[in-house]
């Protein structure tokens, strides 16, 4: 039994939605099938390498939280998660879409997870205690280039349990 939790992402499954301000990537709503079986995978496609779509939280949450999406590999094999309270430390967290193994930088995140959800899907997460404002998504990987893309379905960002650091049942928005 989970604490009653709040997705304070915005449009969590509409990654074209103008919630999702993008930068150097275009997405195509409904181009694969979701976790959830139904057809309303988005897929994030870099117009240059790493194209980045980014959900802007107005106020500044903060630290204590955590931010799940579920990814799914297609010509590109990575995704970059990336929170922030607005300013420009590089602190994120790579995700290989083929493993689920995730690679740190910097020094924000309290801890990365992925968890294989199936047919290819795997629903990463990122926890932070610093305050922040902005969820970054990117297309990342050795096949970044432009056209490439990678699929996302269900954002989520939530208070975290400080006993389990781990994501909550995924909430629509």
């Amino acid at each position: 039994i989970h604490d009653a939790a709040v997705n304070l992402a915005l449009y969590s499954e509409q990654f074209d939605n103008a919630a999702w301000t993008k930068s150097s990537v275009d997405v195509t709503a409904n181009q694969a099938i979701a976790p959830d079986g139904k057809q309303t995978a988005d897929k994030l496609i870099a117009t240059q390498p790493f194209g980045v779509s980014v959900n802007r939280i107005y106020d500044v949450i903060s630290g204590g939280r955590t931010l799940s999406v579920y990814a799914k590999a297609a010509e590109a094999d990575a995704i970059l998660i990336r929170t922030a309270d607005g300013n420009s430390t590089l602190n994120y967290v790579v995700f290989d879409l083929t493993d689920g193994s995730g690679t740190a930088t910097g020094t924000g995140h309290e801890s990365f997870a992925s968890e294989n959800v199936g047919n290819g899907w795997f629903r990463v997460s990122v926890t932070s205690n610093q305050d922040f404002a902005l969820i970054y998504l990117a297309v990342a990987g050795d096949n970044c280039a432009n056209g490439n893309g990678i699929y996302l379905w269900g954002a989520q960002l939530e208070e975290t349990d400080p006993a389990t650091m781990a994501p909550t049942a995924y909430i629509h928005t």
